[in-house]
């Protein structure tokens, strides 16, 4: 294709657009397992990994890309959910998408005692789900 093309511009637009999809879309296979719930099977990433290629491509946490994250906690006498909201921008905190939500339970009824990682849990959640959309 060449600059002379009338379709030149879009074609070269298009690349531009899939060019993040592209560099993040195939993970390397030591970062993903296989998680079955019954009869569901998928395959889960590193939560790290995600965050190690956001920074290989757009820098550092805070200064290329980031979340923006907010915590509900509902609840009624017999249960007690953290619902974690993420938003993620990339280049300049106004470029953002979301939010995304990621929940767990911290507390059941019937638990001895309060889930103490739940929140994280809750984050991690809602942050993969979300940068899963970029690639």
């Amino acid at each position: 294709m060449n600059k002379k093309d009338p379709d030149y511009a879009k074609t070269m637009q298009k690349k531009t657009n899939m060019n993040v999809w592209n560099s993040i879309t195939e993970s390397d296979p030591k970062y993903l397992k296989l998680v079955s719930f019954g009869s569901r099977k998928f395959m889960s990433i590193d939560p790290q990994y995600q965050i190690r290629k956001m920074t290989e491509i757009f820098g550092p946490v805070g200064i290329g890309w980031g979340y923006d994250v907010e915590y509900d906690y509902p609840s009624n006498e017999e249960v007690i959910l953290i619902v974690a909201k993420v938003s993620i921008w990339t280049q300049l905190p106004e470029n953002k998408f979301g939010p995304i939500a990621g929940s767990r339970t911290f507390w059941h009824k019937d638990m001895k005692r309060p889930a103490e990682d739940a929140g994280k849990m809750a984050l991690t959640d809602a942050l993969t789900k979300g940068l899963s959309h970029l690639g």
